[in-house]
């Protein structure tokens, strides 16, 4: 057997594409970061794992896979959405589609597999269980496209974040992050200050500032519940992050389209990943004219 903890090291492997473009190639070649897309789709009850990728990347995620997981099959197949109708409505198939979306800041984390071990026996109990038998319980005439985009990006910006919030959260004293014209500003009045001094002369002794002192932590006085996130966004901000899209389609033949077989399961498969101290994923919807449309 193999801890989810392969996975993560796939994910680790994964951020191998990450490549920094030129001034010239991002701005007037259209250089843009390459992307990943995991999905788990069930056609009909049939359920596969698939990776979308350039060609250019097929041997860094082969390799990713096959380190952890020497005895995978991997196979080249056609793309499964090309069986799907183009435009909708449509008049032999429905749709429904949805992009998750964090209720909280990026820096706070969802539920990871370390939250589903039992604490004592380490037994898991896997939450990808509930996601495949929802896929599995489809039948003909239907499918299930589960998928997260991942593209590769810098650590330093969405890092920084995670770090300013914790020193926020435990109490510590936080730099705010000047503007441009405040950088200048204060450029100016240390070039001008010694200027007008020679000039106009200072018989005024220096000013001594008083020593701040340092204010308390509040790590001492927060609850377990509020411990508990500042710990697991630190978890979060020492993994390798990724831009993420967490998207979901149901489509059915009209006859057999029934959302709550192929759309409610799914939605409460997700929320397991949900923390009420921390961040949750929720559907995102949003309206266009007069109608309702989730987006995907």
């Amino acid at each position: 057997e193999q801890s989810p903890k392969a996975v993560e090291n796939i994910f680790t492997h994964l951020d191998g594409a990450h490549g920094t473009e030129t001034f010239w190639e991002k701005y007037w070649e259209g250089k843009s970061q390459d992307w990943f897309s995991l999905e788990i789709v069930s056609i009909g009850g049939y359920i596969q794992f698939l990776i979308r990728t350039r060609d250019k990347f097929r041997d860094l995620v082969e390799a990713a896979i096959y380190a952890q997981y020497p005895n995978a099959e991997i196979t080249e197949i056609a793309d499964y959405t090309d069986a799907a109708p183009k435009k909708f409505p449509d008049a032999e198939f429905e749709m429904f589609g949805t992009e998750f979306i964090n209720v909280k800041p990026e820096v706070y984390p969802i539920r990871s597999y370390v939250q589903f071990e039992h604490s004592l026996t380490q037994e898991l109990k896997d939450p990808m269980a509930a996601l495949l038998e929802n896929m599995s319980k489809i039948g003909k005439g239907e499918q299930i496209w589960f998928q997260i985009i991942i593209t590769p990006i810098s650590q330093k910006t969405w890092v920084a974040a995670g770090e300013r919030l914790v020193k926020k959260l435990i109490g510590a004293k936080v730099e705010e992050k000047k503007t441009l014209l405040g950088k200048i500003v204060d450029l100016s009045a240390k070039v001008i200050s010694p200027v007008v001094e020679q000039v106009l002369g200072s018989t005024a002794p220096p000013v001594k500032k008083p020593i701040a002192e340092a204010p308390p932590s509040l790590m001492l006085y927060l609850s377990p519940g509020e411990r508990s996130t500042v710990e697991a966004i630190q978890n979060k901000i020492a993994k390798i992050g990724f831009k993420t899209k967490i998207r979901f389609v149901y489509l059915g033949k009209k006859e057999v389209f029934q959302k709550t077989r192929g759309v409610n399961p799914m939605v409460g498969a997700i929320k397991q990943f949900n923390t009420l101290d921390c961040q949750s994923l929720k559907p995102e919807l949003k309206r266009v004219g007069t109608k309702a449309h989730y987006v995907f």
